[in-house]
């Protein structure tokens, strides 16, 4: 009987001591599951933040190419506009000083201005006093009176000026209007001119950042917005409702 106890008790002690090593194991194999788990979805959660920054940042880049791309497009037009407004200015100014009293008839002045599609014309004399003009009610005025002439008094001092005002929108006729203005073939008149460049629209519409978001594909479920460094207001998007 003592050696049937020793051995329950043997039995007992090896069953006690599995008991406790499988315990053990079940926590080391949970731990380390849990671990792994763990470890795992940390991977798979930076993983995806770095694939979405890396597609984040090309499509940034691809935005800047887009917008530098369009800037450079709105440059070479702006410019081009801008020898066509002069062009055009210099072609009036000329025929002026053949024929000066020809901006003292209505009807006269009023073809010359549809021929090189003017919509104003104004002369100003060497002191800047306006004394001629398709809008009577401005004869009178100085380049002082508004921005529109104010603009080119420079002109006043260098008889060998011309200069291009930049588009403005005339809350008056509700339009675009260019101003340009040179000097008479004699250099004796400030010869300038008004005309609308509706045509510059599209041009506009095109160098716009929504125009640009619009050409955009973004990432699925993804988004692409501009925001203005100062105040903070989206002044682009491809969902045009945050605009």
């Amino acid at each position: 009987n003592k050696r049937n106890h020793q051995t329950y008790r043997r039995n007992e002690r090896v069953h006690v001591m599995k008991k406790r090593i499988a315990k053990r194991l079940c926590i080391i194999i949970f731990t380390t599951t849990l671990v792994t788990m763990i470890l795992n979805y940390y991977l798979q959660i930076k993983t995806v933040r770095l694939n979405m920054e890396r597609n984040a940042n090309l499509e940034i880049d691809q935005m800047e190419d887009a917008i530098a791309q369009s800037q450079t497009t709105w440059n070479e037009r702006d410019q081009w506009n801008q020898r066509d407004v002069i062009y055009r200015t210099k072609s009036v100014a000329f025929l002026i000083s053949q024929n000066p009293q020809i901006v003292f008839d209505a009807q006269q002045l009023q073809e010359m201005m549809n021929i090189f599609q003017i919509d104003e014309l104004n002369l100003f004399d060497a002191k800047g006093q306006l004394y001629a003009s398709s809008n009577p009610d401005q004869i009178g005025s100085t380049l002082y009176t508004n921005s529109h002439f104010s603009y080119f008094l420079p002109m006043l001092d260098d008889v060998t000026l011309s200069m291009v005002e930049p588009t403005a929108f005339d809350k008056d006729r509700h339009k675009r209007i260019r101003y340009s203005a040179v000097w008479d073939t004699k250099q004796e008149n400030i010869i300038q001119v008004g005309i609308d460049v509706q045509q510059n629209q599209q041009w506009t519409e095109q160098n716009d950042l929504s125009y640009i978001f619009a050409l955009s594909t973004p990432t699925a479920n993804g988004m692409q917005f501009a925001v203005q460094k100062d105040t903070g207001e989206i002044v682009g998007a491809t969902n045009h409702e945050l605009v």
